[in-house]
Protein backbone atom coordinates (compact mmCIF):
# COMPACT_ATOMS: atom_id res chain seq x y z
CA UNK A 1 0.00 0.00 0.00
CA UNK A 2 2.90 2.67 1.11
CA UNK A 3 3.89 1.87 -2.72
CA UNK A 4 0.66 3.13 -4.67
CA UNK A 5 0.26 5.85 -2.39
CA UNK A 6 3.67 7.48 -3.39
CA UNK A 7 3.25 5.95 -7.23
CA UNK A 8 -0.23 8.50 -6.82
CA UNK A 9 2.06 11.12 -5.06
CA UNK A 10 4.60 11.15 -7.95
CA UNK A 11 2.35 11.32 -10.53
CA UNK A 12 0.14 14.15 -8.89
CA UNK A 13 3.60 16.03 -8.41
CA UNK A 14 4.70 15.38 -12.01
CA UNK A 15 1.22 16.43 -13.11
CA UNK A 16 1.19 20.01 -11.35
CA UNK A 17 4.84 20.55 -12.12
CA UNK A 18 3.88 19.92 -16.02
CA UNK A 19 0.74 22.19 -15.62
CA UNK A 20 2.71 25.17 -13.48
CA UNK A 21 5.46 24.69 -16.60
CA UNK A 22 2.59 25.17 -19.19
CA UNK A 23 1.30 27.93 -17.47
CA UNK A 24 4.49 29.72 -16.51
CA UNK A 25 5.13 29.64 -20.38
CA UNK A 26 2.04 31.02 -21.35
CA UNK A 27 2.02 33.70 -19.36
CA UNK A 28 5.18 34.58 -19.50
CA UNK A 29 4.74 36.04 -23.41
CA UNK A 30 6.97 33.26 -24.76
CA UNK A 31 3.57 31.59 -26.70
CA UNK A 32 1.33 34.71 -27.97
CA UNK A 33 -0.23 33.60 -31.15
CA UNK A 34 -1.24 36.97 -32.19
CA UNK A 35 2.64 38.54 -31.44
CA UNK A 36 5.01 39.41 -34.56
CA UNK A 37 8.82 39.48 -32.96
CA UNK A 38 10.58 41.68 -35.36
CA UNK A 39 13.96 42.54 -35.31
CA UNK A 40 15.91 45.44 -37.75
CA UNK A 41 19.62 44.98 -38.19
CA UNK A 42 21.88 46.36 -41.12
CA UNK A 43 19.36 48.73 -41.95
CA UNK A 44 16.89 45.60 -42.67
CA UNK A 45 13.97 44.55 -40.84
CA UNK A 46 13.32 40.73 -40.18
CA UNK A 47 10.35 39.05 -38.99
CA UNK A 48 10.58 35.98 -37.31
CA UNK A 49 7.86 33.11 -38.87
CA UNK A 50 7.21 30.81 -35.70
CA UNK A 51 5.36 28.47 -37.81
CA UNK A 52 9.09 27.71 -40.25
CA UNK A 53 11.68 28.54 -37.20
CA UNK A 54 12.71 31.40 -40.07
CA UNK A 55 13.60 34.93 -40.26
CA UNK A 56 11.40 37.07 -43.31
CA UNK A 57 13.52 40.14 -44.36
CA UNK A 58 12.48 42.28 -47.19
CA UNK A 59 15.51 42.61 -48.82
CA UNK A 60 15.59 44.51 -52.61
CA UNK A 61 12.13 44.25 -53.03
CA UNK A 62 12.14 40.44 -52.70
CA UNK A 63 11.31 38.69 -49.26
CA UNK A 64 14.06 36.39 -48.46
CA UNK A 65 14.57 33.53 -45.70
CA UNK A 66 17.39 33.15 -42.97
CA UNK A 67 17.66 30.42 -40.24
CA UNK A 68 20.04 33.38 -38.61
CA UNK A 69 19.79 37.08 -38.25
CA UNK A 70 23.21 38.89 -39.58
CA UNK A 71 24.31 39.09 -35.78
CA UNK A 72 24.32 35.59 -35.60
CA UNK A 73 26.16 34.89 -38.01
CA UNK A 74 28.91 37.52 -37.98
CA UNK A 75 31.44 35.06 -35.83
CA UNK A 76 31.82 32.81 -39.26
CA UNK A 77 35.26 33.37 -39.93
CA UNK A 78 35.69 34.91 -43.78
CA UNK A 79 39.21 34.21 -45.26
CA UNK A 80 39.93 36.18 -48.20
CA UNK A 81 37.64 38.53 -50.17
CA UNK A 82 35.39 35.18 -51.56
CA UNK A 83 32.29 37.11 -51.07
CA UNK A 84 33.18 39.31 -53.82
CA UNK A 85 33.41 36.27 -56.48
CA UNK A 86 29.82 35.83 -55.46
CA UNK A 87 28.38 39.42 -56.35
CA UNK A 88 25.64 40.33 -59.40
CA UNK A 89 26.19 36.99 -60.93
CA UNK A 90 23.43 35.30 -63.30
CA UNK A 91 24.40 32.14 -62.34
CA UNK A 92 26.14 29.88 -59.16
CA UNK A 93 26.81 26.56 -59.28
CA UNK A 94 26.52 24.70 -55.77
CA UNK A 95 29.11 21.46 -55.43
CA UNK A 96 29.92 19.00 -52.35
CA UNK A 97 31.06 15.32 -52.00
CA UNK A 98 28.45 12.59 -52.01
CA UNK A 99 30.12 10.87 -49.51
CA UNK A 100 30.67 14.00 -46.90
CA UNK A 101 29.23 12.90 -43.83
CA UNK A 102 27.00 15.96 -43.66
CA UNK A 103 25.20 15.87 -47.09
CA UNK A 104 21.55 15.59 -45.56
CA UNK A 105 22.82 19.47 -44.04
CA UNK A 106 24.58 20.61 -46.93
CA UNK A 107 21.89 19.72 -49.30
CA UNK A 108 19.41 21.72 -46.96
CA UNK A 109 21.48 24.39 -47.02
CA UNK A 110 22.24 24.75 -50.68
CA UNK A 111 18.75 24.29 -51.43
CA UNK A 112 18.02 26.86 -49.10
CA UNK A 113 20.03 29.04 -50.71
CA UNK A 114 18.89 28.74 -54.01
CA UNK A 115 15.26 29.46 -52.78
CA UNK A 116 16.79 32.66 -51.91
CA UNK A 117 19.00 33.97 -54.73
CA UNK A 118 17.22 32.64 -57.83
CA UNK A 119 14.44 35.46 -56.25
CA UNK A 120 17.00 37.59 -57.41
CA UNK A 121 17.93 37.01 -60.54
CA UNK A 122 20.82 34.14 -60.27
CA UNK A 123 20.37 30.72 -61.28
CA UNK A 124 21.87 28.74 -59.05
CA UNK A 125 23.04 25.17 -60.36
CA UNK A 126 23.99 21.83 -58.00
CA UNK A 127 25.91 18.95 -58.41
CA UNK A 128 28.65 16.94 -56.96
CA UNK A 129 32.57 16.79 -57.15
CA UNK A 130 32.35 13.60 -59.35
CA UNK A 131 29.76 11.47 -61.09
CA UNK A 132 27.54 10.14 -59.31
CA UNK A 133 24.13 7.82 -60.22
CA UNK A 134 21.43 10.20 -59.26
CA UNK A 135 21.83 12.58 -62.39
CA UNK A 136 23.43 15.37 -60.93
CA UNK A 137 25.81 17.46 -62.76
CA UNK A 138 29.77 16.96 -61.84
CA UNK A 139 30.89 20.22 -60.53
CA UNK A 140 34.03 21.09 -59.28
CA UNK A 141 36.44 23.57 -58.75
CA UNK A 142 38.31 23.19 -61.62
CA UNK A 143 34.99 24.40 -63.25
CA UNK A 144 35.12 27.89 -61.64
CA UNK A 145 35.10 31.21 -63.49
CA UNK A 146 34.72 34.49 -63.16
CA UNK A 147 31.56 34.21 -64.61
CA UNK A 148 30.06 30.84 -62.93
CA UNK A 149 31.74 30.41 -59.57
CA UNK A 150 31.69 27.35 -57.96
CA UNK A 151 30.75 27.05 -53.92
CA UNK A 152 32.23 24.15 -52.77
CA UNK A 153 30.70 22.88 -49.56
CA UNK A 154 32.25 20.49 -47.23
CA UNK A 155 32.33 19.43 -43.80
CA UNK A 156 35.10 20.34 -41.63
CA UNK A 157 36.24 21.14 -37.93
CA UNK A 158 36.04 24.49 -38.55
CA UNK A 159 33.38 27.24 -39.71
CA UNK A 160 34.95 29.42 -42.31
CA UNK A 161 34.09 30.53 -46.01
CA UNK A 162 37.34 30.89 -47.76
CA UNK A 163 38.67 31.37 -51.43
CA UNK A 164 40.46 28.20 -52.83
CA UNK A 165 41.80 26.96 -55.71
CA UNK A 166 39.44 29.59 -58.15
CA UNK A 167 36.19 28.75 -56.08
CA UNK A 168 34.92 29.30 -52.74
CA UNK A 169 34.64 27.20 -50.31
CA UNK A 170 31.97 26.91 -47.73
CA UNK A 171 33.81 24.87 -44.53
CA UNK A 172 31.37 23.94 -41.73
CA UNK A 173 30.75 21.80 -38.78
CA UNK A 174 27.27 19.88 -38.96
CA UNK A 175 25.76 22.49 -36.08
CA UNK A 176 26.80 25.78 -37.87
CA UNK A 177 25.99 24.44 -41.58
CA UNK A 178 22.80 26.63 -41.69
CA UNK A 179 24.43 29.64 -40.04
CA UNK A 180 27.52 29.40 -42.50
CA UNK A 181 24.58 29.88 -45.68
CA UNK A 182 22.60 32.46 -44.28
CA UNK A 183 26.36 34.32 -43.72
CA UNK A 184 27.73 33.32 -47.40
CA UNK A 185 24.05 34.97 -48.66
CA UNK A 186 23.62 37.90 -46.39
CA UNK A 187 27.25 38.63 -47.98
CA UNK A 188 25.57 38.21 -51.72
CA UNK A 189 22.97 40.08 -50.93
CA UNK A 190 25.17 42.76 -48.97
CA UNK A 191 23.36 42.92 -46.06
CA UNK A 192 26.52 42.42 -44.22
Amino acid sequence: MGGKIKKTLVTIFMSLLVLGLSFGFILSGLYSPGRTVTEKENGVKFRFDSVNNLWIANIEGQQAAFNFLPSETQLVQIEGNPLELLKSLVEIDLTSDLNDTNIPGIALAQHQMQLVLERYGTFVRQGFIEENEHGFPVISCENSTAQIPVVLFRTGNTTKIKEELGCVVVESTPSDILRVKDRLVYGVLEVI
